[in-house]
């Protein structure tokens, strides 16, 4: 399938978390990813695994901002 074809048309805003030990989906994906999305932002969360239950403040605290500044863009 052409995934990173496909999701290049996406012109909205893009958040990408992921775990450096994800043994699931490689990190280089994510970097291809971030690479191909015009508003993207890609924050690796070091000893996270696919998962992401280790540090669950720290996700939350990048997925509140993220979303705020979303909100907050919109409303301008």
């Amino acid at each position: 399938l052409p995934i990173y074809e496909t999701s290049c048309k996406y012109s909205g805003p893009v958040c990408i978390l992921h775990g450096t030990n994800d043994k699931i989906v490689p990190l280089d994906y994510s970097h291809k990813y971030h690479e191909s999305y015009p508003s993207c932002e890609l924050h690796t969360l070091e000893g996270e695994s696919h998962f992401m239950t280790k540090d669950k403040a720290q996700i939350t605290t990048l997925i509140t901002s993220f979303l705020t500044k979303i909100l907050l863009d919109k409303q301008q």
